[in-house]
């Protein structure tokens, strides 16, 4: 006869799993469906005006024309939302989205994998699924690396485990191996992904004979192989290792132990307290520590420590690669994409601590307090969510008035005055405002590097335009009124 608690253990069914993903769809929806139509912002603009005239795969992923990062398989799926959907912005939000639900999925089942409870499971892909710290990751499409990778990863984690632990360890280790290439195809920093499975072989307490110990050497030695092979074309393609050019990019490979403490102490704090608002992250922290207590008092603390730490220590390694150069801004939550693969050991660990506390009280009742966890965090992915909103539609404002401008004349350069740079931490142009006219407004009106000028400059160029208005006419003057939100001519 089962116990309760065994009757959650069991294996999920295929019907379960099913509506299980229905239930994902749903919360993503809620969370991320007022901006799936929200326009391009900033960085988006540069990926157009790669992936839009392209015709060959060097093409498209940047490579041929120079670009210092090596993430071929990120610049194909932009090439793919190109030749399909040319410059719809709401295809390109739904493969975000689309690989984002797949992520959330794996994050229930590396749960699972950790601690065999069915709520637990369930709890930690749905709170990956709205956990506040995403928006930026998910809602600016120039940020589609980090979810890519993220795919890679816990597909490569996710079947290196099964690899160590299963019978047939052939499937498993074709997982582990195409996870880890498309990792590494989507973003530089998986770079780090051997030291993470080198820890989870390390924390393996599964007894292997002398064949299974050999066959795991194997294994090993087949990820090495592979990450030398990649090194080897990268340096090949770039001529070089490549990666952010200048001095903040030369910062990757030095250790600067107080910039990347911080970040990984301000790391952990999103974690506790995903979000920029006061009431949620703040209710985050305590349910937290209230399942945390009750852990500790009725629970296994060592049984959670021992299940649990492998997924914080692979949370640390993955902030690795940019660790030593990334500052998270609280108030508007910038540079949190960097945090979306890490999150998913953050929100395995969730599960598992809710899994653990429920099913050693043998009370359901524990489960609600992480269905109300996820019931803030959707709150919190929408509030988050409205500035991006907001930035797209500023973008695609300034876009449309530019254009009507330019229909009833012809000109040749644009100056402009008070261009946004941000919406409350959402980027709107940052470096993206020349190809953003190429695009949608006249591929002949060209903005230069000194086409943003002083207030100053603009009255003294207004002044000598209403002197002369036949003076420069092929020079488009215009200024940007927050207030009115709209662009005024001289």
């Amino acid at each position: 006869m089962r116990t309760a608690v065994d009757s959650v253990s069991e294996t999920p069914s295929t019907r379960l799993r099913l509506a299980y993903m229905g239930v994902l769809v749903g919360l993503i929806a809620i969370g991320y469906g007022g901006v799936v139509s929200a326009f391009f912002v900033a960085d988006d603009f540069n990926y157009l005006n790669i992936v839009l005239p392209a015709k060959t795969f060097a093409k498209a992923t940047g490579i041929a024309d120079g670009w210092v990062f090596f993430r071929p398989l990120t610049g194909i799926s932009f090439w793919v939302n190109a030749l399909l959907f040319g410059k719809n912005p709401t295809s390109y939000h739904l493969v975000g989205l689309l690989f984002h639900g797949i992520n959330a999925f794996l994050v229930a089942r590396l749960t699972w994998q950790v601690f065999a409870n069915r709520a637990g499971a369930a709890i930690g892909g749905m709170c990956f699924a709205v956990f506040p710290v995403h928006p930026e990751a998910l809602t600016w499409i120039s940020a589609r690396a980090d979810v890519l990778c993220a795919t890679g990863t816990l597909l490569c984690v996710s079947g290196f485990l099964n690899f160590l632990r299963a019978e047939n360890r052939t499937l498993p280790l074709v997982e582990t191996l195409f996870g880890f290439v498309w990792a590494l195809a989507a973003k530089d920093s998986a770079m780090v992904m051997p030291i993470v499975l080198l820890l989870v072989l390390g924390c393996s307490r599964d007894r292997q004979s002398p064949g299974r110990r050999r066959q795991t050497l194997y294994g090993f030695g087949g990820i090495v192989l592979l990450f030398v092979a990649y090194l080897v074309v990268r340096f090949s393609v770039l001529g070089g290792f490549g990666g952010h050019p200048g001095e903040e990019g030369s910062r990757h490979l030095q250790i600067d132990l107080p910039t990347a403490t911080r970040f990984a102490v301000d790391a952990v704090r999103c974690m506790f307290m995903p979000g920029t608002t006061t009431i949620v992250p703040l209710t985050s922290l305590v349910l937290i520590l209230a399942l945390g207590g009750m852990m500790i008092r009725h629970a296994s603390p060592a049984r959670f420590a021992r299940l649990t730490w492998p997924m914080l220590a692979i949370f640390f390694l993955l902030l690795a690669p940019v660790a030593n150069i990334m500052v998270i801004d609280f108030e508007t939550a910038k540079q949190t994409r960097f945090l979306y693969t890490p999150s998913a050991f953050a929100c395995t660990a969730l599960g598992v601590l809710v899994g653990t506390t429920a099913a050693a009280h043998n009370s359901r009742l524990l489960y609600g307090v992480g269905l109300l966890l996820i019931l803030g965090y959707t709150v919190n992915v929408c509030l988050e969510n409205r500035r991006w909103r907001r930035a797209g539609d500023q973008v695609e404002s300034i876009l449309q008035q530019l254009e009507e401008i330019t229909k009833k004349r012809h000109y040749s350069e644009v100056f402009i005055h008070g261009l946004p740079d941000s919406v409350e931490g959402a980027s709107v142009f940052r470096n993206g405002f020349d190809t953003a006219i190429k695009w949608f407004v006249d591929e002949d009106l060209v903005f230069k590097p000194h086409g943003k000028i002083s207030r100053s400059d603009w009255d003294k160029f207004s002044a000598m335009r209403r002197d002369k208005p036949d003076f420069n006419p092929d020079l488009l003057l215009v200024r940007w009124d927050p207030v009115a939100q709209r662009l005024v001519l001289p």
